[in-house]
């Protein structure tokens, strides 16, 4: 018990020697003002931030999606095919083309 109480004694004493050495001081209202509207900014910063993150992320998923999709229709269809339709249908239009012209 000894050692504790010579412990809160110290403490007092150093408790006490603080006090008399700090005064308390009033903070300056401008200071206190600038401060204010500096945390309040890098909150709304912050916010910002948040939100471009969260919007990068969801074009992000969009565009995975569409690869996505786009892989999974050209792994059904062969690109062969698709080009001859479209081969075709250019021919048949140039075919009608000239047939209306003559």
């Amino acid at each position: 018990m000894r050692k504790e109480e010579k412990l809160t004694r110290s403490l007092r004493n150093v408790e006490k020697k603080l006090a008399a050495a700090l005064q308390p001081v009033e903070p300056n209202p401008t200071f206190i003002s600038n401060l204010r509207l500096q945390i309040e900014e890098a909150g709304q910063h912050r916010a910002r931030i948040k939100k471009v993150k969260k919007g990068i992320l969801v074009a992000g998923g969009i565009v995975g999606i569409l690869v996505m999709i786009i892989t999974i229709i050209r792994s059904l269809t062969s690109w062969e095919k698709v080009t001859q339709s479209i081969s075709k249908l250019i021919s048949k239009e140039d075919r009608e083309h000239q047939t209306a012209s003559i």
